[in-house]
């Protein structure tokens, strides 16, 4: 289900059953809904509840994680991304071990672009989701 036909069918669902749910929050429903259809076609399992226990003994929880059985993929869903995101999500992949990625419902601020690549991370959105997936599933055939 392509994003823009996903939007239409959650809006038409919120129209018929109203829904008090405000924009941010369908937004946010739209890239849940995206990480588990993706995960879902790669093969992946969907980890719930998305927790892991980092070398430190803390549980970490994530907004998504999947599983492919060797390695686990945590996405981390946020508003908007400024530094202090990114920081927590590396802090949870540092100590977890987890492949960890930020969603962005707005544009990341420039400081947070620099941070997220210093520490080799990506900052996806909705149309860029799919893409991590689409790597793990190219992966997995030619290998």
């Amino acid at each position: 289900m392509r994003c823009t036909e996903l939007e239409r069918w959650v809006n038409k669902m919120v129209a018929k059953y109203n829904y008090p749910i405000g924009t941010a929050i369908l937004s946010m429903s739209l890239e849940a809904v995206a990480l588990e259809v993706g995960a879902s076609k790669a093969g992946m399992t969907n980890v719930k509840p998305p927790v892991v226990r980092g070398h430190s003994g803390v549980e970490h929880k994530f907004s998504f994680l999947a599983s492919d059985g060797s390695r686990n993929y945590a996405f981390d869903l946020y508003d908007s991304v400024k530094e202090i995101e990114v920081l927590k999500t590396y802090i949870k992949e540092y100590d977890t071990g987890v492949s960890a990625f930020l969603v962005s419902q707005g544009k990341p601020t420039p400081g947070a672009l620099a941070l997220a690549s210093e520490y080799r991370m990506r900052i996806l959105n909705r149309e860029t989701i799919g893409s991590v997936f689409e790597q793990r599933v190219v992966k997995t055939v030619s290998s």
